[in-house]
């Protein structure tokens, strides 16, 4: 039998909110992290965070014109980074 096989998605995109990665969006973000079937991680200034772990993204400093990539990977990858992007351009865009 053979194994399934999944292709990242990743998401590349610079911080423009003044207030850089704050809360609301890290909250929002580890939310649907936790809940979704595959890996999503975040990669900033050269390491890589796991977003369900919002203390670890509120803990990274990422700051208004900081450049991240969001990384998902996983059986529902494609719906997990569609609701990422949302969170992403309506609160840190």
């Amino acid at each position: 039998m053979k194994g399934l096989l999944y292709f990242m998605k990743r998401y590349d995109f610079t911080i423009t909110s003044d207030r850089g990665l704050h809360a609301q969006p890290v909250a929002a973000l580890a939310s649907i992290a936790c809940k979704s079937a595959s890996c999503v991680t975040l990669e900033y200034d050269g390491g890589e965070i796991d977003v369900s772990n919002a203390i670890r993204l509120m803990s990274a400093c990422i700051s208004c014109n900081d450049k991240v990539s969001l990384i998902v990977s996983g059986s529902d990858e494609d719906e997990t980074m569609e609701k990422l992007k949302k969170i992403v351009t309506s609160q840190l865009l």
